[in-house]
């Protein structure tokens, strides 16, 4: 026997399906999510410089270097392509402003150095390398080549307008 005027479970389920669609209604439109600015910024995925190599002997010349050795080697380099510095590494201020040596010792203690200068917004320009390196001190005919080999790569940068 079905009692008058009360409803059973099954009878209100539209009703309650009924009441959820019109609040539903009702509601503000759901806001989008905005970022708000943090004082913090964010950090963005460092950008990576181009290496670029001012004779292609000097390329050639690291080729022939343990395979060690120019893993280090790379591997500093990549930390100043991504911005950071090297491990070991000392600016060369008798060849110029902004150009560095990148230092690495092998297990025989031979003495393998690059370098460069990174401080060029389009590029990091390898401007000389040193293989088998005995002395602590950089002989004089590295710091000249590298040292005309800078003044060629600001000639050419002027020239490019860069």
């Amino acid at each position: 026997m079905a009692r008058l005027g009360r409803k059973t479970n099954l009878d209100i389920i539209p009703d309650l399906v009924q009441c959820i669609l019109m609040r539903e209604k009702r509601k503000k439109p759901a806001e989008k999510a905005v970022e708000k600015p943090d004082d913090k910024p964010h950090a963005e995925e460092p950008s990576k410089k181009i290496t670029r190599w001012v004779v292609q002997s000097i390329r050639e010349e690291v080729r022939d270097w343990p395979d060690d050795v120019k893993e280090e080697m790379g591997g500093q380099l990549n930390k100043v392509e991504y911005g950071g510095e090297p491990d070991d590494f000392k600016p060369m201020q008798t060849i110029g402003m902004g150009v560095y040596e990148i230092r690495v010792t092998d297990e025989g203690n031979n003495k393998y150095r690059l370098i460069y200068v990174a401080k060029f917004e389009e590029a990091i320009y390898v401007l000389h390398v040193i293989t088998k390196k005995k002395s602590q001190k950089t002989p004089q005919l590295d710091i000249d080549t590298a040292s005309r080999r800078f003044a060629r790569l600001q000639q050419w940068r002027k020239e490019q307008n860069l």
